[in-house]
C-alpha cells in the first residue's frame, strides 16, 4: 500500500472515530470490530495479507484478551473477506 493511501486511510479512520465518539460519546461498535478484524488479519492470517492495517489497532488499544471476544471468532477466509469489503 502506498505512503499516501495509508495516510489517508489513517486520517480517515481518525476522523470517523473522533466524529462518532463527539457525537455518542463512545465508539460506534461496528467500526471497533472493523478495525480489530482488519487488525486480527494481520496479527494471525498467513502473508499475503489482503491489507495491512493496524491504525484502528492502534486508535482503539483493546484490552490484553480482545481476540476471546464473541466477534472476533471467525474463520481466516470469512474475516478475509470481511476486511477486503471494509
Amino acid at each position: 500500500m502506498g505512503k499516501h493511501w495509508a495516510l489517508f486511510l489513517y486520517s480517515l479512520i481518525t476522523l470517523m472515530i473522533t466524529n462518532l465518539y463527539m457525537k455518542t460519546k463512545q465508539p460506534d461498535q461496528t467500526a471497533l470490530r472493523v478495525a480489530l478484524w482488519r487488525a486480527l488479519h494481520v496479527l494471525i492470517d498467513d502473508k499475503p495479507h489482503i491489507i495491512e492495517d493496524m491504525v484502528g489497532y492502534t486508535l482503539i488499544h483493546p484490552e490484553k484478551d480482545w481476540q476471546e471476544r464473541p466477534d472476533m471468532k471467525y474463520t481466516g477466509r470469512l474475516r478475509a473477506s470481511i476486511v477486503a469489503r471494509a
